[in-house]
């Protein structure tokens, strides 16, 4: 059985709400800049409506990815204790304020919980870990969080504590990324409409900004909206905007020869139209009568004789 559907097994209660829930929406925000110089410190919103709304889990899998993605990795601070929110200890900030800059994954906490808060609990998959992503010195350390395959994973808390809940602002912290660039991707989100009633949706961001969400759809809980088929991966050549269900029709470009083209579809980089991939030409001397011959020359160079 695959890691969401038994996180769902006990995260989720029988009512199902009345409406889609067009008024949730994700925040990604500038938190601070230069706080690691050359760095900006981004949080990661789930906007509520209702007082009562609770925020129980983000999660991918294969269907639904969950994807925080850098150009250039992000920035984990070697005095925080494991990946999550909870190993951040504000009062050494005086002495390593470097750590108020770390990045985290959370619900509802920027710290080790205080009383009626819980700490955040983590699922991977062996085949795909993730959560050392936050973890200074790890094999994978800043590198993009990819939760996409079968298996699936999540961080989440079990529905009680205060964290789920929003704050006075109506909302739920979900993420802290440092980096040299804004991070961009997809965060699926369980949430509990006035606390009943488990829906999900993602949102597709891109950089600081209010991101509206696509309705995902359970065998359980189907999306009140008009299903709109489509890819909603915004990394994808043929990301739709107005997709609200994957069709897993996504097609991605591999970023060295193959780039994504106007239709939507992967072209090879070429620009001198020989079939050879721009990253792979040679140039050299390609008259085999030359003293500089080069048999693996896929570009015309000087040639001596």
């Amino acid at each position: 059985m695959r890691l969401i559907a038994i996180l769902t097994c006990f995260l989720s209660v029988l009512l199902m709400p009345s409406g889609f829930g067009q008024d949730y929406t994700m925040t990604v925000e500038e938190h601070a800049v230069d706080g690691i110089p050359g760095l900006t410190t981004y949080r990661f919103y789930m906007d509520l409506v209702n007082a009562d709304d609770y925020v129980s889990s983000a999660f991918g899998n294969e269907n639904h990815p969950l994807l925080i993605s850098t150009a250039n990795g992000f920035y984990n601070d070697q005095f925080a204790t494991g990946g999550s929110a909870d190993g951040i200890n504000p009062l050494v900030f005086g002495i390593v304020p470097t750590l108020a800059f770390d990045s985290w994954f959370t619900l509802g906490i920027e710290s080790a919980p205080a009383a009626g808060y819980s700490s955040i609990s983590a699922v991977e998959s062996n085949l795909q870990p993730w959560i050392n992503c936050f973890t200074a010195g790890s094999s994978i350390d800043g590198q993009d969080v990819d939760i996409s395959n079968e298996i699936g994973g999540a961080w989440y808390i079990v529905p009680g504590p205060l964290n789920g809940l929003p704050d006075a602002n109506m909302r739920v912290l979900l993420a802290q990324i440092t980096s040299d660039s804004p991070p961009s991707g997809t965060i699926n989100v369980q949430i509990f409409p006035n606390g009943d009633g488990d829906r999900r949706f993602g949102f597709n961001y891109s950089g600081a900004g209010v991101y509206s969400g696509f309705c995902i759809e359970t065998a359980d809980f189907p999306c009140d909206e008009v299903s709109v088929p489509g890819c909603t991966n915004v990394t994808a050549c043929n990301y739709d905007a107005a997709a609200t269900i994957e069709d897993d029709s996504c097609v991605f470009a591999d970023g060295n020869c193959e780039v994504c083209n106007e239709e939507g579809g992967v072209s090879i980089q070429d620009a001198d139209g020989d079939g050879v991939c721009d990253a792979d030409e040679v140039v050299g001397c390609q008259d085999d009568t030359a003293c500089n011959f080069n048999e693996a020359a896929t570009d015309a160079g000087d040639c001596v004789f």
